[in-house]
């Protein structure tokens, strides 16, 4: 994949010029209409890409060694080792999902297996059937009856707003 042959470079009509500035779905022939692309939700839902807010997906036969930062809600189905930081988002660990990493996000709902400390500054849901060993750092956590948790919770409050009117 990373190594290309030489029956794999791109065709000799590639302009690089050109690559930054095509949109995926234009079309050739002026005179032809275009559209935005639209995405279709699990809801059955037809909302415009620029409004919609998306979920990556990391599928069951991957497998990734690194760095995740998302700026869409995530979810793993596959391997992940590593560090996922989506400080506004959702992060979903699927039920055949395996996460082995330091995890920053909004929220968290663990379905597979996580092994790592966790920050969230909303919640955590672990779901029946679900692992994670390490620490929690939350303002709300979920443990349902099946899951298997290890490590220590520390509930953190958010800070009250001062109200600052003249006395």
């Amino acid at each position: 994949m990373w190594n290309k042959r030489p029956e794999e470079e791109l065709p000799r009509s590639f302009d690089p010029s050109a690559a930054g500035t095509a949109q995926a779905g234009e079309l050739s022939n002026p005179n032809e209409v275009k559209t935005k692309p639209t995405l279709t939700t699990s809801a059955g839902k037809t909302e415009s890409d620029s409004s919609s807010k998306c979920t990556a997906t990391i599928g069951k036969g991957v497998k990734i060694v690194g760095e995740i930062y998302s700026s869409n809600d995530l979810f793993i189905e596959g391997f992940v080792q590593g560090t996922v930081e989506a400080l506004d988002q959702k992060l979903t660990i699927g039920p055949n999902g395996v996460l082995y990493a330091n995890v920053q996000v909004r929220e968290l709902d663990v379905q597979g297996t996580v092994q790592g400390n966790v920050e969230c500054c909303e919640r955590i849901d672990i779901r029946k059937g679900a692992t994670l060993v390490g620490d929690i750092k939350a303002a709300r956590i979920v443990l349902e009856d099946g899951a298997y948790f290890k490590g220590k919770i520390d509930i953190v409050r958010p800070e009250p707003e001062v109200n600052q009117q003249a006395a």
